[in-house]
């Protein structure tokens, strides 16, 4: 194993989302084994789980390819494969508005004149992603030879800001140039990729710039292509070198955010009395109304102006009660695809621990159904992904939640939910999660599901579900003296 093997693995990982406790999860491989290939530690990995990590990740042919080509060979080079790169598809049903601004984008992007060059700039939760994310999906067809797209994380990431070396090298490799191929420099590597998207229409989109100077090794020079950054910063520099178009975003216009509260919560309540002020307080920023309109779905029996209200004491009593949006984030997180919805779930089970350590059961049980709200987004954006894993993990929290609250009947609902969730079954989502973890996550599902069940004085299924708990746990023996994978459905 080599520690550039390790590396290209660590990217994979990153750009999918996953911490390395998630991804060992997933893939049915231990932490320790993850935290040593990314380190380069001693031994070979073994084929059969880069496999696995390979489909958990959800790498294209070719990337799955040189990660499971590599382990077995570092000096391997993979076959260059023919198939263009392309963004990963996103669920863009929630998407309001913006008509102007893509209608200037398709311009200045695919227009007879220009650079082809567009920055889309504005204050944080404005969409800007989210904007880019949508031009680029609804023109696909118009850059055949392809779409590559970066995270820069300039702003908002514990991760730190990404170097345009490490960018230039997964752009080379998306490219179909092999490993050993790719020089160590950023001049020699912005070269190297230049020439090889010369002359071909090809879409790179750069999301999160930090400044010019983080974007301009990455400008492939292609009057044939096209480049979409976003950035908080109107990216001046790159505007003199290359002359990029600017397109600044604005809040939305009360029309719009209307239309996205409905979505949520529905045309009636979104047409209330308090909706007005509650659309006020979110001022058209498309990110924090999208967490305040989630606050609302989850809690249907309070008040739009009663929510209102509680939003403005948090956001006051926020780190950064001078800014509205950094304020809510600090209160209700990030929320957009798909590491920060992934950290705002956590976060608020985070939460509902800790106020059940002050007493206060009542409020743990409002920050899990947020965070089952959460991850229902999540399923949504990326279906089947999430059931098995988050989503049933937090519905198993309130399950027991409301048990202690003394609403057992609602706890079963819950608990049996998360049963269902993780049976095998022919959902295209479950072919993320390795047999053997699903099976194990489903014993543990059902085990809790006898406790409800008990509760409330079904001993008869409660009886049953623990004898389904012993035959998988018998299945688990079986496939282990002799030496053969554990079958899904017995």
């Amino acid at each position: 194993m080599t520690a550039r093997w390790g590396a290209l693995l660590r990217r994979h990982r990153i750009r999918a989302g996953f911490t390395q406790e998630r991804l060992a999860e997933a893939a049915g491989v231990s932490i320790r084994t993850i935290r040593r290939w990314e380190t380069g530690g001693r031994g070979q990995p073994h084929g059969p789980s880069v496999r696995r990590v390979v489909q958990t990740l959800g790498l294209t042919a070719g990337e799955g390819e040189l990660l499971v080509a590599m382990a077995a060979d570092p000096a391997a080079k993979p076959h260059r494969t023919s198939s263009p790169p392309r963004l990963r598809p996103v669920d863009f049903g929630s998407f309001v508005g913006r008509v102007a601004e893509l209608r200037d984008l398709t311009a200045g992007l695919t227009g007879p004149h220009g650079r082809h060059v567009v920055v889309v700039h504005g204050p944080r939760g404005i969409g800007k992603t989210f904007l880019a994310w949508r031009w680029a999906a609804g023109h696909s067809t118009g850059f055949p030879d392809g779409q590559l797209l970066a995270d820069l994380r300039g702003f908002g990431t514990n991760a730190g800001a990404q170097a345009p070396s490490d960018v230039l090298h997964d752009f080379l490799l998306s490219l179909g140039v092999a490993p050993g191929e790719i020089p160590g420099g950023v001049d020699d590597r912005a070269a190297l990729y230049r020439r090889a998207v010369a002359g071909k229409r090809l879409l790179v989109v750069l999301d999160n710039a930090r400044d010019s100077n983080q974007v301009q090794p990455l400008l492939p020079g292609n009057p044939a292509g096209a480049v979409l950054i976003t950035s908080r910063h109107r990216l001046s520099g790159v505007a003199v070198g290359s002359g990029a178009e600017s397109l600044a975003l604005a809040p939305l216009p009360d029309s719009d955010a209307r239309q996205i509260l409905a979505a949520s919560i529905g045309a009636q309540r979104a047409a209330d009395e308090g909706a007005d002020e509650l659309l006020a307080f979110c001022g058209g920023q498309p990110l924090v109304l999208a967490a305040v309109a989630a606050r609302a779905a989850a809690h249907p029996e309070r008040g739009l102006r009663e929510l209102t209200e509680e939003l403005r004491e948090l956001t006051a009593a926020s780190p950064a009660s001078h800014d509205r949006t950094s304020g809510l984030a600090a209160v209700l997180g990030e929320y957009h695809p798909d590491v920060e919805l992934m950290e705002l779930g956590s976060g608020l089970l985070t939460q509902a621990h800790h106020l059940n350590e002050a007493g206060r059961p009542d409020d743990a049980l409002s920050a899990i159904t947020d965070a089952e709200a959460v991850y229902r987004q999540l399923d949504r954006q990326t279906p089947g992904f999430y059931r098995a894993g988050p989503l049933a993990d937090c519905l198993l929290n309130k399950s027991l939640q409301l048990l202690d609250l003394g609403f057992a009947g609602e706890g079963v609902r819950a608990s049996a939910e998360a049963v269902e969730l993780r049976r095998p079954s022919d959902d295209p989502g479950q072919r993320w999660v390795p047999t053997g973890a699903l099976l194990r996550m489903l014993a543990a599902a059902l085990e809790n599901h006898a406790v409800l069940l008990c509760a409330v004085g079904r001993q008869a299924e409660a009886l049953a579900a623990l004898t389904e708990v012993v035959e998988l746990r018998k299945r688990f023996v079986t496939a282990k003296q002799t030496g053969r994978p554990v079958s899904p459905r017995g």
